[in-house]
């Protein structure tokens, strides 16, 4: 049986791969009620990207 690779194109790897940053960045920033506003724009930027 051979191992056929689907073709995802690379910008859609790199677009998982920021949004996923993103949320982690969004998950540090709710922690905290100083960084609150900017751990929820990353937030909504991740959703947007993914």
């Amino acid at each position: 049986m051979e191992h056929v690779a689907s073709a995802v194109p690379a910008w859609a790897l790199l677009a998982y791969l920021v949004s996923g940053v993103l949320f982690i960045l969004a998950l540090r920033g709710l922690s905290s009620p100083e960084t609150s506003r900017a751990g929820n724009r990353y937030g909504m930027i991740g959703m947007g990207l993914a």
